[in-house]
């Protein structure tokens, strides 16, 4: 569930994990767990460790064949742009952190109190584009006042187009308090839960101190506590079981070193990268805007697109998924198509802002919000 790269290294030995565990838990030995930017391949988790020790000899010659060819391929990757694009490496322990956050939010664990201080309420002209929320008004944490009925200035799409029925769109007219997220939004979306680690295990998912809705917004006040970096993974559960699809968000963040985007489709199944990911955008949030779509097989594989558009200005990122086809728009235009194995079982769509892959973990003093203005959600017609 994490950020990822225009080249992944490491080609998964699906065909022998049931070798591994009897087919009972999705050991993926191949990938490594550090960083990206590592130039050699990281040490197996002591879970994997445990298993290669009761692996047949023969496995255990086809992953070591692997790990020289990892590393030859890893050694050889030196663009910048190919070191900030790695990080996907890190999948497996995406996909575990994403199973406890959904256990946990289903148990119904409780918010703590937030510390971030509050601010005015949004403009009541806000109020106009309202579209399917509803509850009470509270408190949320921002440093930059909004006003208007748009704060990106463009203005949440509403009805169907060409091909395309529109599900659920949402412009975050009523707010929730740092602390109380989903809040009047609970139907449509739930959040990781409290105290799971992020991909990198350098952060910390905490809704219950970082999301807020307020002036139109959904707000992601990023920042540390305690030595603690808080990110948060909003997940819309409008697109479970979904097949499919188009997705478009509005957003804008202002440039915090060390943390990224990874908004991505996630496979409903948890198979990966057997079921492939979709992803935009993506990116270092003080660098720019990436799209991937990673390949559905058990080798893996993607396709990567570049652009040089900044994340601290608002842009519109939409993905059109159908059979055979992920094309990725940037503010209209097309960034980039792939039409190699493209997924073909249910994604559900995770906002996951999280530290970095690569590097080492952010400063404590780097603090700002990542604010999303609308999101939109359409089915094939």
């Amino acid at each position: 569930m994490a950020t990822h790269r225009y080249q992944r290294v490491g080609v998964v030995l699906a065909t022998v994990t049931t070798l591994l565990v009897g087919g009972s838990v999705p050991v993926r030995a191949s990938l490594p767990t550090g960083p990206s930017t590592s130039t050699g391949v990281t040490a197996p988790s002591s879970r994997t460790a445990a298993a290669e020790g009761r692996a047949p000899f023969t496995y255990r010659i086809l992953l070591a064949t692997h790990r020289r060819s990892a590393a030859r391929q890893l050694a050889a990757s030196r663009s910048a742009a190919h070191r900030r694009a790695l990080g996907r490496a890190a999948a497996l322990r995406s996909a575990r952190a994403h199973a406890v956050a959904r256990q946990a939010t289903a148990s119904g664990a409780s918010p703590v109190a937030s510390t971030v201080p509050s601010r005015a309420s949004r403009p009541a002209s806000r109020a106009a584009t309202r579209t399917l929320s509803s509850g009470d008004d509270a408190g949320k944490p921002t440093t930059t006042a909004l006003s208007g009925d748009s704060p990106s200035g463009q203005a949440a799409p509403h009805g169907d187009l060409p091909g395309w029925h529109q599900k659920y769109v949402e412009d975050f007219a009523t707010d929730v308090a740092t602390g109380s997220f989903p809040g009047a939004y609970a139907s449509h979306w739930y959040a990781y839960a409290d105290g799971v680690k992020d991909t990198s295990r350098n952060g910390t998912y905490m809704p219950s101190r970082v999301l807020s809705v307020h002036d139109g917004v959904l707000d992601y006040a990023i920042h540390s506590e305690g030595g603690q970096h808080l990110v948060s993974a909003p997940v819309m559960r409008d697109t479970y079981g979904q097949v499919y699809g188009r997705y478009s968000v509005r957003f804008r963040s202002d440039q915090l070193g060390g943390y990224k985007n990874a908004w991505l489709l996630w496979p409903d199944s948890g198979r990966w990268p057997d079921d492939g990911e979709i992803d935009g955008p993506e990116g270092e949030l003080d660098g720019t805007i990436n799209a991937f779509s990673h390949f559905a097989r058990p080798s893996g594989g993607q396709d990567g697109f570049a652009s040089n558009a900044s994340f601290s200005s608002w842009h519109t990122v939409t993905i059109e998924w159908v059979p055979g086809k992920v094309t990725f728009h940037l503010d209209g235009a097309v960034l980039g198509t792939s039409t190699q194995n493209v997924p073909t079982t249910a994604m559900h769509w995770v906002l996951q802002t999280e530290t970095s892959l690569s590097g080492s973990a952010p400063a404590n003093g780097v603090a700002g919000h990542v604010l999303i203005d609308w999101v939109a959600l359409y089915a094939r017609a």
